[in-house]
């Protein structure tokens, strides 16, 4: 008989933890509050409410990959807190119903963390999963500057690493030192008839070479989006931002700039930094001078942000 009983609870029991239970009717709901998606050290916030007709036990979160320190419940200002503690999830005693919040920070952007919320009463248990879609980090490049003379005598930048390089046309000859820096090349800056653009190497604006690589960007003005929209761009906005704006889709691979112009880009399958979004703003466009461009020459100065390789 004594057998008997340790063999069946060794099949409840794991670790001191019972492992097996009915489903329970109570009602529990985990509701994303803001954006489930995030990069590394983003902090994802979700609402958790619980109620049922027994006493809850616990609340155990578990996740495929660990979020960093600082995840965990929280409870909002002049609420009661329902957790005796906040490591193991254990409710007070006498608890049918409650709210609370918790926090998951971003680790990595190598995987999809799933997100686990089990409740446990005296019933038995009622689970909720949670998916966090990872976006790769942003980057920021402030002050990157651009000359130009003509359509073929320009500068241009790679959005991996914020690399400019003047005068493109030295560029075109087929060595594999210049195929690797074309290949690089996302946005290029032109004067045409007194009107300052921002275009692809693909654009027929700028004169390339038949080798050179074209690479495809598109980019899309934001007319709606303000200095301080941008100044506050996360990895998530970002996203959100040039995929709501159709930027990929309904991009152009030139636009026309201004001073103070915000333009949404994403970049081609090509590309060194290939099929990142990103957001640039101009911050001025005007006649100036530089050591490797002869006659008129005209400069602009921008900030860019872009996601980074995952």
């Amino acid at each position: 008989m004594l057998a008997f009983f340790i063999f069946s609870c060794s099949k409840n029991v794991e670790d001191g933890y019972r492992i097996d239970y009915t489903e329970s009717p109570a009602l529990l709901t985990v509701t994303p509050i803001g954006y489930s998606t995030g990069a590394i050290n983003d902090t994802i916030h979700f609402a958790i409410q619980a109620k049922s007709d027994y006493d809850i036990k616990s609340l155990i979160v578990t996740s495929s990959v660990s979020g960093s320190g600082g995840s965990g419940f929280t409870v909002a200002q002049g609420s009661t807190d329902p957790l005796i503690d906040h490591s193991y999830g254990t409710i007070q005693k006498g608890t049918k119903e409650f709210t609370v919040n918790y926090d998951y920070i971003v680790t990595q952007d190598t995987a999809d963390p799933a997100i686990s919320f089990k409740l446990i009463d005296e019933f038995g248990e009622k689970s909720v999963k949670q998916t966090i879609v990872t976006l790769p980090s942003v980057k920021r490049y402030a002050n990157i500057n651009l000359f130009t003379s003509s359509s073929s005598r320009t500068d241009g930048v790679s959005t991996l690493d914020s690399s400019t390089y003047h005068d493109l046309a030295q560029y075109a000859s087929e060595t594999s030192v210049n195929k690797l820096i074309q290949k690089s090349i996302d946005i290029i800056f032109i004067v045409e008839n007194d009107t300052a653009w921002i275009v692809a190497p693909y654009d027929g604006k700028f004169s390339a070479d038949e080798t050179f690589i074209k690479n495809k960007t598109r980019f899309k003005l934001l007319p709606n989006l303000k200095k301080t929209d941008f100044e506050n761009l996360k990895s998530v906005s970002l996203s959100a931002i040039t995929k709501n704006d159709s930027v990929k889709q309904k991009g152009l691979t030139s636009v026309p700039v201004t001073v103070g112009s915000i333009v949404g880009f994403f970049t081609d399958y090509n590309s060194s930094n290939s099929y990142k979004a990103g957001i640039l703003r101009v911050k001025a466009i005007h006649p100036s001078y530089c050591s490797w461009y002869t006659g008129k020459t005209y400069q602009i100065e921008m900030d860019i942000i872009t996601q980074i390789s995952k």
